[in-house]
């Protein structure tokens, strides 16, 4: 007889610790709200639940990415813009010297003014973000020109700047003053100060082929431009898919981890229902115990 009360006594308390087992999972689901808290609650769910974020974390990364992107390239696009509008307004105003609706001491007034406006696209070039110039390739902490004898030479280097927006793609985002101040095929700042001098000493030819040199580099910038506006609309393309992608995965990860909370609260009542009627039959099976000691 004591072997087998000892059997139903330890068989009560196994009973009685599987149920508050169950309690505690349930007021954890209706505290947190997750249906799974640790891998042994659905070690399959745990496994999709890892995958997920790490997935969720990756699209996380890009979609930063992209806003980096997306500030790089917006303020590369406003600087070209600018240096554009001051090589039209150089045009004009060098245009009317050459044609001679200026001569003598106005043409002077134009060189004048040329030389405000090299400084003025020296300054561009010298644009920074977050404190690193973004015209110097890789070499952020170099001013991306130099200044010897009214001549300019790159400081930078050729180096791409990529960043990955999407698992297989990456952007470029910047641009060099080599490409746009200095190119050797049309070096814009050199012709504009050469077309200054030929000004002040009526050079009208060398003006003029000055002025051929300026056209040309300003293909060339606008070409820079193209690709960079071509760079703010990858980033655009590229948003609403890595958002829908991660409102997906989110969902997918709701399903899998959150608590069905009605569910919760209808076990919570059956657990505490169940473990009230074990431990009212844990004092039955004791008082029984009591009297059989007290008969023994």
């Amino acid at each position: 007889m004591r072997v087998t009360d000892s059997i139903m006594a330890r068989d009560l308390m196994a009973r009685i610790q599987d149920v508050r087992s169950r309690l505690q999972r349930n007021h954890e689901k209706l505290a947190t709200g997750k249906r799974l808290t640790r891998p042994a609650d659905d070690p399959a769910g745990a496994a999709r639940l890892l995958r997920i974020r790490e997935e969720l974390g990756r699209i996380g990364q890009y979609q930063r990415n992209l806003t980096q992107a997306e500030v790089r390239l917006a303020v590369t696009s406003d600087v070209i813009n600018r240096v554009t509008n001051l090589v039209g307004r150089i045009q004009v105003v060098a245009g009317s010297a050459v044609t001679g609706t200026a001569a003598g001491n106005g043409r002077g007034v134009v060189a004048d003014e040329l030389d405000e406006l090299v400084e003025s696209l020296v300054d561009l070039a010298s644009t920074t973000l977050d404190g690193k110039h973004i015209f110097s390739g890789s070499e952020v902490k170099t001013e991306p020109l130099a200044e010897s004898g009214g001549s300019y030479s790159y400081q930078g280097d050729a180096r791409e700047i990529l960043i990955r927006i999407e698992e297989d793609r990456e952007l470029r985002v910047n641009a060099t003053a080599d490409e746009i101040f200095t190119d050797p095929a049309a070096d814009l700042l050199s012709s504009v100060g050469a077309l200054a001098t030929a000004l002040r000493n009526d050079d009208i030819a060398t003006a003029r082929a000055e002025l051929d040199t300026i056209s040309a580099a300003a293909e060339k910038i606008n070409s820079v431009g193209i690709r960079i506006s071509q760079g703010i609309a990858e980033v655009e393309r590229a948003r609403p898919a890595l958002d829908q992608r991660g409102l997906a995965l989110t969902r997918q990860l709701s399903r899998i981890e959150d608590a069905d909370m009605a569910e919760a609260i209808s076990r919570l009542a059956l657990d505490e229902t169940a473990l009230q009627a074990t431990l009212a039959a844990g004092a039955r099976v004791q008082q029984q115990m009591s009297l059989f000691d007290i008969l023994a």
